[in-house]
C-alpha cells in the first residue's frame, strides 16, 4: 500500500487502526446492508446509496507475516483472486488490506480492499471497508478509473459472524 494509496484513504474517511498488535480476524463476516460512505468518483451514487451484500472470509492468518487468505462473495459470487494481503492491529481494532485480481465478463482490473472495524465474537463493530481501482487495465467503460474508489460501511453498524 502506497503513500498515494493510503492518502486517497484518509480523503476517502477511511479509519486506520494500524499496529503491531495483531488481533485474530479469522472468520466469515457478512455485511448487511451495505451503505455508500463516500465516493471519489465525479457524477457517482449519491452517498447513503445501498449496494449488494458481501461476506467477507478471512482465514489462514500468518501472524509472523501478518498475511491471511480472503474470499470475497457479493450477489452469491466469488469476486476476485487475492493477490497480497496484509493486516495489523492493537487490541481488537484492525485494519486489513488486500490486493484482488477482478473479472467480469472477460475485463479485468485489479483493486484494493481496505477493511477496519473492531472484531468482537459477534463479529467486526464499526465496519467499514474501503475500495479503490488500482488497474482498470484499460477497460475504463467497464470499471471506475485508476486511483478512484468508494467507501462503505455496514448499515447496521455490525458485520455479522457467519
Amino acid at each position: 500500500v502506497t503513500p498515494e494509496l493510503l492518502q486517497s484513504l484518509r480523503d476517502l474517511g477511511f479509519n486506520f487502526n494500524d499496529g503491531q498488535d495483531t488481533p485474530n480476524i479469522s472468520g466469515i463476516f457478512a455485511f448487511n446492508p451495505v451503505v455508500l460512505q463516500a465516493t471519489n468518483i465525479p457524477s457517482d451514487f449519491p452517498i447513503g446509496s445501498t449496494f449488494f451484500d458481501l461476506e467477507m472470509n478471512f482465514s489462514n492468518l500468518n501472524p509472523e507475516t501478518r498475511t491471511f487468505d480472503f474470499v470475497l462473495t457479493e450477489n452469491n459470487n466469488v469476486t476476485g483472486e487475492t493477490q497480497a494481503s496484509f493486516y495489523s492491529g492493537n487490541g481488537n481494532e484492525f485494519t486489513a488490506y488486500v490486493r484482488s485480481l477482478f473479472s467480469s465478463n472477460g475485463d479485468q482490473a485489479i483493486l484494493l480492499y481496505a477493511i477496519t472495524g473492531t472484531i468482537e465474537e459477534e463479529g467486526i463493530t464499526n465496519a467499514t471497508y474501503a475500495l479503490i481501482m488500482l488497474d482498470n487495465m484499460g477497460n475504463s467503460s467497464t470499471y471506475i478509473e485508476n486511483g478512484q474508489g468508494r467507501l462503505f460501511r455496514d448499515d447496521t453498524g455490525t458485520a455479522d459472524r457467519q
